[in-house]
């Protein structure tokens, strides 16, 4: 009988270091899930950061070269009605459309470009 106690002590003793050593992995599991969680949550935040960003916010456009294109069109087609006004009256709607469908044309091809 003392062997049948010694293998009942043996046994517990047994169960309850695997237990223990069952306890100890769960609690290293369950800190690597919150270190886990943290370096994902830490990672979302940067990302979201990134995304927040206006890369373009200091760059601008130099748009004094286009306003200079601008008011030269505008002082063609100008140019261009007055010379029909002051020359043959019926040549006048036809200039003044023709004008204009030039200078509408001029205007997308700059818009195009900036």
């Amino acid at each position: 009988m003392p062997a049948a106690t010694t293998m009942a002590i043996v046994g517990t003793g047994l169960s309850a270091a695997t237990t223990g050593a069952s306890f100890l992995q769960a609690a290293k599991q369950k800190d690597l899930q919150r270190k886990a969680e943290y370096e994902a949550k830490k990672s979302m935040e940067d990302a979201r950061r990134a995304l927040e960003k206006n890369f373009y916010e200091g760059l601008s456009i130099p748009k004094e070269a286009y306003e200079i294109s601008k008011e030269v069109l505008k002082t063609t087609g100008e140019m261009g009605i007055t010379a029909a006004q002051e020359a043959d009256p019926r040549q006048l709607a036809a200039t003044v459309g023709r004008g204009q469908e030039q200078g509408l044309t001029a205007a997308q091809q700059l818009g195009a470009q900036m």
